[in-house]
């Protein structure tokens, strides 16, 4: 927006500025349907259109085509689609007003002026609407002071002169009524700027509330959600929604060798890896501990599975910060119609055991069509170079138990 101040909030949030770009090519439709009408209406109410109006009509007609042409090809350009079309509004208006003022009347016809003081109280309403809150009220208390104190200085000098003239009653009716639309538009302005800071603290503390401290990604509440979305409002109909659950292999023993501190970085570095994994319909969270999930929405099993090793061939062969290599064990399940968060979680976490029990770095699914008891599964070794991509301090692959850790 042009004229944009650091407090300005009308580009703060995406919605407004989109809400902007539509009003405005709204407004623009319309002038470019009204213009016209009122020059056709001069001629044949009239028989004539005034010097200032024979240039300020197509002026218009130009200003809100190009801002209409401007917005709809290149949106990003508003700015410029505002400034052009605001600012020939404003300049016409300014202009038609000082000639009546000074008592040089475009049209010899109280009903031009009559139509002029109607349609004046627009300048004010599309200045607080499309510029900035500072500017708005300066240019509205700019605009407002250059008939008022005229018409002040006038009536002082020469009163019984000023309230004979024609014009006088609907200038004096616009000093008298135009500080309240202004008063009133600024009060409206500040309701929204409340509104809109509200607005943005609160997805603040909604976006603070659903990410992890640690790992800067979403928590179990920010990607339980996530999965809910997914399971109720899928992107697509023919997509489904796939569970990726993730457990760093011996991941106690990495803290109890090189510390709790050097955990926490390859928790980081495990969160950031994960980022640049998966795609960008993916989402990913800290499901708890040393556990991620991947929300993976998917057109067949396969290509859960598929994205599954992926991911886990890429932990593998990462050398993390201090400890080297790691690994990680992964379960996979595909949500079923009648699925919510924890039985779609659990069938997850199921197979997520398995893998560990059958020897950690692989991927283990549950293919779906089968009873919960009775599913169906598949393993896949992660790495045919198991054994070197485990860390120094993990347990020796003879050694591992069933037990999760």
């Amino acid at each position: 927006m042009f004229f944009q101040s650091k407090d300005d909030i009308k580009t703060a949030i995406p919605e407004i500025r989109q809400i902007q770009i539509q009003l405005l090519k709204i407004v623009s439709s319309l002038a470019i349907i009204a213009v016209p009408i009122i020059w056709i209406s001069d001629i044949w109410i009239l028989h004539a259109v005034n010097p200032i109006d024979q240039v300020g009509y197509p002026a218009l007609l130009l200003s809100f085509a190009v801002a209409l042409g401007t917005l709809q090809l290149q949106p990003n350009a508003y700015s410029t689609a505002a400034l052009i079309s605001i600012g020939t509004f404003a300049i016409y208006m300014e202009t038609y007003l000082q000639t009546v003022v000074y008592g040089h009347s475009p049209s010899t016809s109280v009903l031009s002026v009559a139509d002029f003081a109607l349609w004046f109280p627009l300048v004010y309403l599309t200045l607080f609407l499309f510029l900035e809150r500072q500017i708005a009220r300066f240019v509205s208390s700019a605009f407002y002071l250059s008939f008022a104190l005229p018409l002040f200085f006038q009536g002082t000098s020469n009163w019984d002169a000023l309230r004979q003239e024609e014009v006088f009653p609907f200038l004096l009716h616009m000093v008298c009524s135009h500080p309240i639309y202004i008063v009133i538009l600024a009060w409206i302005e500040m309701v929204q700027r409340s509104f809109v800071l509200s607005q943005q603290q609160l997805n603040s503390a909604m976006a603070i509330a659903s990410t992890d401290c640690l790992t800067d990604i979403l928590n179990r509440r920010g990607i339980t959600k996530s999965l809910q979305q997914a399971l109720h409002q899928p992107l697509a109909p023919s997509l489904e929604t796939a569970a990726i659950l993730l457990d760093i292999d011996h991941f106690k023993d990495v803290n109890d060798t090189f510390g709790h501190d050097v955990g926490d970085e390859v928790l980081r570095e495990m969160a950031n890896l994960l980022r640049r994994q998966i795609r960008s319909r993916d989402a990913v969270g800290r499901w708890g501990g040393e556990e991620f999930i991947i929300i993976a929405p998917v057109a067949l099993p396969d290509e859960a599975k598929l994205l599954a090793e992926h991911i886990c061939q890429a932990i593998a062969h990462h050398p993390f910060v201090q400890v080297g290599h790691v690994t990680a064990s992964v379960g996979v399940a595909i949500a079923r119609p009648a699925d919510s968060v924890e039985s779609l979680a659990k069938r997850a976490d199921i197979a997520l055991y398995q893998a560990k029990r059958m020897g950690r770095n692989r991927v283990h699914m549950v293919f779906e069509g089968f009873p919960l008891t009775h599913a169906g599964v598949q393993t896949v070794i992660c790495s045919q170079r198991q054994q070197e991509c485990l860390s120094t301090c993990a347990v020796p692959q003879g050694e591992a138990t069933s037990e999760r850790k």
